[in-house]
């Protein structure tokens, strides 16, 4: 049996909004297993990208998190900040929703790269220019000397996202967080990225959460999926369980869109095939 690298249990949180309490997310409990990418699928307002968040000791102070959560032996949720912030970037990685808001437009990418490893390690500067080489070189970034020169507004969003994907697994965390990684993407730089987390869970074995609301993209890279519906989760499966034997009426809701998309792409397809 696997060994597990992150359980979660009892996790609720509440935020208080004039003078009243608000629940968010409902006594949630899951496991993330070494090597194992777990998906978490749900729609806008579900809850998923606020379970991490409160993990990660993200939320701000009007919010209240309750629970457990064991990485390495420790309570993420009553770890003091400071340790967070040290587990943060080394331990536990997290790559963001929009790519191009999480670098500092005015910097080249050189810069950029080089603040996670002084923050991190103790290397000179040549060696921070030769791990940003092999960092660009393992995300599949031609040209790697040229692109460190470059701004962000001068790459396009999936190279962007590559890079932050690099950034993150430079510093071999543990655990990778990807919360809606492809959502800003066009349908091909989608396919590249999806691809880069699935050779990144082949070759690194590195364990991931990788949240979302597209039920294609975490078919794609997941080993498991939990369905988040309204701060609670509602089911939970390998996707074909999800896609076939769904529990919960939302996760059938998901499903049959899913398989509706699916059928209509396939006649267009076979109408396609009888034209030519």
């Amino acid at each position: 049996m696997s060994n597990v690298i992150l359980n979660v249990k009892n996790l609720q949180v509440s935020v208080q909004e004039r003078g009243k309490s608000y629940t968010l997310v409902y006594d949630s409990g899951f496991c993330v297993n070494e090597g194992e990418c777990l998906g978490i699928l749900g729609e806008s307002g579900s809850g998923k990208s606020m379970t991490v968040k409160s993990i990660m000791g993200l939320l701000d102070t009007n919010f209240k998190v309750t629970g457990e959560a064991w990485f390495h032996g420790k309570d993420l949720l009553k770890e003091s900040k400071e340790s967070l912030r040290n587990i943060r970037g080394s331990k536990i990685a997290m790559v963001l929703q929009n790519p191009m808001t999480s670098f500092d437009p005015l910097c080249r990418i050189s810069s950029q790269i080089a603040e996670t490893f002084q923050a991190h390690t103790d290397w000179d500067a040549e060696k921070i220019r030769e791990k940003s080489i092999e960092l660009l070189e393992q995300m599949q970034i031609r040209e790697p000397l040229e692109v460190l020169q470059k701004y962000p507004h001068q790459l396009s969003g999936g190279m962007i996202q590559r890079i932050m994907v690099g950034i993150a697994l430079s510093m071999e965390p543990d655990l990778l967080v990807a919360d809606e990684p492809t959502t800003a993407l066009d349908a091909i730089t989608q396919h590249e990225v999806l691809k880069a987390f699935r050779e990144i869970k082949r070759e690194k074995k590195t364990s991931m959460i990788f949240i979302t609301h597209d039920l294609g993209a975490i078919s794609y890279v997941a080993d498991r999926i939990l369905v988040m519906n309204q701060g609670r989760i509602v089911d939970e499966g390998s996707f074909h369980d999800i896609l076939r034997h769904a529990k919960d009426p939302y996760t059938r809701m998901l499903a049959e869109k899913k398989c509706a998309v699916m059928e209509q792409y396939r006649r267009v397809l076979g109408k396609g095939r009888g034209m030519l």
